[in-house]
């Protein structure tokens, strides 16, 4: 949930809801399913956006999930990405070099979960959802 809110403030848009999908494989448990929507709940909570609505889908072999944020502009303009000029402020929401979800990825494709720290499993980044209101007041 964090990743496209995060996107959209970075952008000068304020996220006003999320759908998402999940495929989840038959035979997953229902207690992981569960883990999930839980977390998901916590994350909307916290930014205090609504859930639109969304899909469950049986997957094959994998879970899954697709999330949509939807968002209304609340600075002056969009901020673009690229094609800043010499003499442009360039600014960033977060701290830079988030490596741990890269890292948590890793570790989940190679089936190494016993060689995680119970503390990186805990990692939950934050978006920075000022970011529009800051923009507003350059």
């Amino acid at each position: 949930m964090t990743g496209p809110i995060s996107d959209l403030s970075a952008k000068g848009y304020r996220a006003v809801g999320i759908v998402y999908s999940l495929g989840i494989p038959k035979e997953e448990s229902f207690d992981k399913v569960k883990k999930i929507v839980r977390g998901i709940r916590e994350a909307l909570e916290h930014y205090g956006i609504p859930f639109l609505g969304g899909d469950l889908n049986s997957s094959g072999s994998e879970t899954w999930i697709d999330v949509a944020a939807v968002g209304i502009l609340s600075s002056p303009s969009p901020v673009s990405r690229r094609g800043a000029k010499p003499g442009e402020s360039v600014y960033t929401t977060m701290l830079n070099g988030y490596g741990k979800p890269g890292l948590l990825y890793k570790f989940y494709v190679e089936g190494a979960w016993q060689k995680v720290s119970p503390k990186l499993l805990k990692f939950r980044p934050r978006a920075v959802m000022r970011f529009p209101e800051l923009l507003s007041s350059l």
